[in-house]
Parts: C-alpha cells; sequence; structure tokens
C-alpha cells in the first residue's frame, strides 16, 4: 500500500514540510538576475523563466507561482505610479476599465 504522505501528494501539490525548502537570498538573487535577463533578451515575461527556475532551487510550484505574481503586481504598480506622475493617465477610461 501507499503512505499517507503518498496518498495525500496524488490529489495535490501543496507544498509539504517534506518536499518544499526555502532558498537563499543569494540563490534567489541570482532566480530574479537570470530571469530579468532571459526574460527582456527573449522578449517574454520574466515569470515565464523565473517560476521554472524557483522550483529548480527547492522553491514549491505554489510558492514560486505566487511570488511571480506578487512580482508582476510591483512592477505594474510602479509603472502605472510613473505614468501617473507623469500626467499620462486618463482617468475616467482607467476606471471604467477597471470597473
Amino acid at each position: 500500500g501507499r503512505t499517507k504522505l503518498e496518498q495525500r501528494r496524488m490529489f495535490t501539490t501543496m507544498p509539504t514540510k517534506e518536499n518544499s525548502t526555502k532558498p537563499s537570498f543569494i540563490k534567489m538573487s541570482g532566480v530574479g538576475l537570470s530571469a530579468g535577463l532571459l526574460g527582456s533578451l527573449a522578449g517574454m515575461g520574466g515569470g515565464f523563466v523565473a517560476v521554472p527556475m524557483m522550483t529548480s532551487v527547492g522553491v514549491s510550484q505554489h510558492v514560486a507561482i505566487g511570488t511571480s505574481l506578487a512580482g508582476v503586481v510591483a512592477t505594474g504598480c510602479s509603472g502605472a505610479a510613473a505614468y501617473f506622475l507623469a500626467g499620462q493617465v486618463d482617468i475616467l477610461a482607467a476606471l471604467t476599465v477597471a470597473c
């Protein structure tokens, strides 16, 4: 028969203490630098490269995807703020699209 852990993994890939580690700051910095460089050179989003790289250094897939999405939100907010401060945002159009 299967162990309880094997049975649980059949239905979910959520991280457990057994299959997820916390990589060092140096490794994650390398992932970020590499993903940014490769993503910009290839003309694709950094998350396309970052998620597989994070999983290769021991981050669970769910955490890697969440981390990538947090980066997208931060980048989007900083870009929106820069355009707003430069007077390049039509507030009415933005509110219409957002709602």
